[in-house]
C-alpha cells in the first residue's frame, strides 16, 4: 500500500528533489485498518511533509511493532503523570487501552519524518483541528481539512495521531494501529 502511494507522489517526489527513505519492512503483521483509507493517511501526511518544507528534505518512513507489555507499562506512567499535571501530557505516540478492554493488543507504529523546517509547539497542539492551517499557509493551497480527516480516520481504527517536531529540527507524523486478530 505505502509502494502504491508512492508511486503516485513520484512526479512530486522528483519536482521537489526529495530525497526518500522508506523503511517500511514488508514483512510487517495485518494491521486492522481499511487499505484505502490508510492510503489517503500516508498521502497527506507525504505530501504535507514535501507542501510545508523547502525542496530537497529527506522524508523517512518508518513502521514498528510496539511491544503490548511495553506498551501497557508507558500507558500506566502515563496516566500517572496525566493526574498529577492535570491534563497537561505529552504525546508519546502510544496508543490508549483497547476500547474491548484489551489491554495487550498488538500495536503497529508508523512514522513519516522529514528534516525541514519543524513546527512551532503552539501550532502542534491545533495541526488535527478543523480547517487549522499554519503560519505559512495563506501562500499555500488547502482549506485545512487534512490533518484533521486523518485524525477522524486513525481514530476511527481505534489508533492515535500526533506530532513531534521542534524548529529548525524537522517534523514527525505519527499514527499507531491495531494488529489485525489472526
Amino acid at each position: 500500500m505505502v509502494e502504491s502511494v508512492l508511486a503516485d507522489l513520484e512526479p512530486t517526489l522528483t519536482k521537489n528533489q526529495i530525497i526518500l527513505y522508506q523503511q517500511i519492512s514488508p514483512d510487517l503483521p495485518s494491521v486492522d485498518a481499511d487499505a484505502t483509507q490508510l492510503w489517503r493517511v500516508y498521502s497527506n501526511l507525504i505530501t504535507n511533509a514535501i507542501r510545508h518544507n523547502p525542496h530537497g528534505i529527506e522524508v523517512t518512513l518508518t513502521a514498528e511493532v510496539l511491544d503490548p507489555a511495553i506498551v501497557k507499562r508507558l500507558q500506566n506512567r502515563r496516566m500517572s503523570r496525566l493526574f498529577k499535571r492535570k491534563g497537561s501530557v505529552t504525546s508519546e505516540g502510544l496508543p490508549q487501552s483497547d476500547t474491548n478492554g484489551d489491554s495487550l493488543t498488538c500495536w503497529i507504529r508508523c512514522a513519516v519524518q522529514d528534516n525541514g523546517i519543524g513546527i512551532p509547539p503552539g501550532q502542534q497542539e491545533r495541526l488535527f483541528e478543523l480547517y487549522a492551517r499554519g503560519s505559512r499557509a495563506r501562500y499555500m493551497p488547502g482549506l485545512g481539512l487534512g490533518l484533521y480527516l486523518c485524525r477522524q480516520i486513525i481514530t476511527a481504527h481505534r489508533g492515535e495521531i500526533g506530532v513531534s517536531s521542534t524548529p529548525g529540527g524537522g517534523a514527525t507524523f505519527w499514527f499507531t494501529l491495531p494488529v489485525a486478530k489472526v
